[in-house]
């Protein structure tokens, strides 16, 4: 996490929200008339950001008192139940930072989030990359995924491992269309790898050389530590 203005945490790797802020700035490049809701905001890392910037921005958080900017409107929400009727207006977007994740129903959250956008909205989302080479390594001797292991089961409520493919599957069967995906945080970390994978240094490189050998026919999607999907409403 990265501290922001002090208090105000960003609630996932570093040049996360950076990278999906300029996204947002490059689709909607005047922010006069523009309504965001950030869903999931946390302390409201993103929403001060979106605001600082001359969006409309209103937020939601599961946990009262924890969203820490003002005067942004925050509801407090439980994002697993039905939220889409709990809003009187339509947004021209919608922002889930290291959320998905989180939630027992991606079908049902993704739902509520087609039916809060506007025909021409469009739906900013984010979720641990399963399928980067980190990710895999880990997996290969745990058998669980990169940031879904008991640790963060337990504290960080990281419940629903999602591959690209589902959703992108995900996407399409709640009618939005997928404009752009991309891998964020590209670079392979090898002393993270090494660390996680549990291997002594020499079974490690081994096991890497192999690894990397059969990457070579298993390409997609391995870069990046975090997924950042971009989509329509269809």
């Amino acid at each position: 996490m990265n501290n922001l203005d002090g208090n105000i945490r960003e609630r996932a790797i570093p040049g996360v929200h950076q990278a999906v802020f300029n996204k947002i700035t490059k689709c909607f490049p005047e922010p006069k008339d523009i309504c965001i809701l950030d869903l999931g905001a946390g302390e409201g890392a993103m929403s001060k950001r979106l605001a600082s910037a001359g969006y409309y921005v209103e937020a939601t958080e599961i946990s009262e008192g924890r969203f820490q900017v003002n005067p942004v409107p925050c509801h407090c929400l439980d994002l697993n139940k039905d939220f889409a009727q709990l809003f009187n207006q339509k947004f021209n977007a919608i922002v889930a930072i290291e959320i998905i994740e989180h939630l027992e129903n991606p079908r049902h959250f993704l739902k509520n989030c087609r039916q809060l956008l506007d025909e021409s909205g469009i739906l900013f989302l984010t979720s641990p990359n399963v399928e980067s080479w980190n990710s895999r390594l880990i997996f290969l001797k745990h058998g669980r995924f990169q940031f879904f292991g008991d640790v963060d089961y337990q504290n960080n409520g990281h419940i629903t491992p999602l591959f690209s493919w589902q959703i992108e599957q995900i996407l399409n069967e709640t009618d939005f269309k997928l404009l752009h995906r991309a891998g964020l945080n590209e670079r392979f970390v090898w002393h993270l790898a090494y660390s996680y994978s549990g291997y002594p240094p020499m079974t490690f490189l081994i096991k890497l050389v192999l690894w990397c050998s059969l990457g070579l026919h298993f390409r997609k999607n391995t870069q990046g530590a975090t997924n950042l999907f971009i989509a329509g409403a269809r």
